[in-house]
């Protein structure tokens, strides 16, 4: 009977200290990195937090801008998002780093569709 309670007091030492751990070490990661993680859980609150974060200290990056529109477009505010797509078209446009912008391009076109209809 003992060594049953033992093991899984062991565990769940274990997992506390895995989880405390997993705590810190994702508190002190940069904005990027923690508005990428809240973005691939889909929480748009704080992904929009980190990018608001990142945008302060690159006010120049305007994927930046587009990852913020996306957020706004995720949680249902397409306004906001055609908004800031269009604040952001001629970088958009641009051939250069096409694929990382290809999303946020055919996702403004589909919005500029929607607006015109």
């Amino acid at each position: 009977m003992i060594k049953p309670l033992f093991k899984l007091a062991l565990c769940t030492a274990g997992l506390w200290v895995c989880f405390q751990g997993y705590r810190q070490w994702q508190q002190g990661l940069p904005p990027s990195q923690m508005a990428e993680f809240a973005m691939w859980r889909e929480d748009w609150d704080s992904a929009l937090t980190h990018l608001n974060t990142m945008r302060q200290q690159n006010p120049h990056d305007q994927f930046i801008v587009a990852q913020i529109a996306q957020c706004y477009d995720k949680m249902g505010d397409t306004k906001t998002a055609l908004s800031l797509y269009r604040s952001i078209s001629r970088y958009l446009d641009d051939r250069e780093d096409a694929n990382r912008k290809h999303y946020h391009r055919q996702r403004f076109r589909e919005l500029m569709a929607l607006a015109n209809r």
